[in-house]
């Protein structure tokens, strides 16, 4: 089987994936939340190979005529880190998929990203093959949702937003919120996820249209970031908090809360975030499904040593 980026002159192949593609087995926020996999289009792919940004971050393996694994990937929020946007395979094919990853982490690497992810369902069978092509699990991620149905939130007034320190982020807050990560998340998932604040902040999701971020301030410390949109017909929430900070946590949660309206409300949720899952269940909160995230160091391409001048003699 030979990789290769996407081409102009695919139609046939791509067309004749189309009959046996399976559903994307990579998932990035949306279809995460709605466990509603993205669905291969070979219109869309097509228009992607006839775009020069597009088929360099786009793979197929092919056993000439018919393609065994197409992909797509491309930085996630910033050049340091990747992510595999979607996987597709020809029925079960897994055997494929290594050599495809290998292929897009050499691309990575060449544009300068310091680490590549992907996210799959927990009980995926393409965990096997991913893990072959040196990806390492780093956490689980659980989706909560609670039903619009379910009535009001909570039962008694929500506190006015000055009073619980809650206000709209800044730009200066960037490294109280990192500080802010590097204490919600244990060492072993920041040594697999992001060490620095620069690959922190080219980690974060991309959110949809009109989110809004809020932070917890209290004595001049972020104890807590929220950030909530709108996603299809639901309100998507996502906190990082402090575990010394429930109480605050949980006012500010419900008083954004307060104004979303009748629809549902989910969230992803790290596995070790124990304190938020608590929260979200005390709430009415249910766990539907789980996911994996999974990540490869890249090589990182050193500079040449600059030559020193060494004075010779005693």
């Amino acid at each position: 089987m030979a990789v290769r980026n996407l081409r102009p002159l695919d139609t046939l192949g791509l067309f004749w994936f189309k009959r046996t593609a399976t559903p994307s087995r990579a998932l990035t926020l949306g279809p995460a939340l709605f466990s509603q996999p993205a669905r291969y289009s070979s219109s869309r792919f097509l228009g992607l190979s006839v775009w020069p940004t597009g088929w360099r971050r786009c793979w197929v393996g092919t056993s000439w005529p018919l393609f065994e694994v197409v992909a797509r990937a491309g930085p996630r929020a910033g050049p340091a880190v990747w992510e595999i946007k979607e996987l597709y395979l020809n029925h079960t094919n897994e055997q494929a998929v290594p050599r495809v990853l290998e292929a897009v982490s050499a691309r990575a690497a060449s544009a300068s990203a310091v680490r590549i992810v992907i996210r799959v369902q927990d009980d995926d069978d393409t965990v096997k093959a991913i893990r072959r092509a040196a990806y390492v699990p780093v956490y689980q991620e659980h989706v909560y949702r609670r039903a619009g149905r379910s009535g009001p939130l909570c039962s008694r007034p929500t506190p006015p937003k000055e009073m619980i320190g809650l206000r709209r982020r800044r730009d200066s807050d960037l490294h109280g919120l990192f500080r802010l990560y590097s204490v919600a998340t244990p060492l072993p998932v920041r040594s697999n996820w992001a060490m620095t604040a620069r690959e922190w902040t080219d980690t974060l999701e991309p959110t949809p249209p009109g989110s809004e971020d809020w932070v917890v301030e209290q004595q001049g410390e972020l104890r807590a970031w929220i950030r909530i949109g709108r996603v299809r017909s639901a309100t998507w929430i996502l906190v990082v908090a402090s575990p010394k900070c429930e109480a605050e946590r949980l006012r500010a949660v419900e008083g954004l809360l307060a104004n979303s309206g009748d629809g549902d409300v989910v969230s992803l949720v790290p596995h070790y975030d124990v304190t938020t899952v608590t929260m979200f269940e005390n709430l009415g909160f249910q766990r539907e499904r789980s996911f994996q995230l999974l990540s490869r160091t890249l090589p990182i391409r050193s500079a040449q040593p600059a030559r020193v001048v060494a004075t010779a003699g005693p």
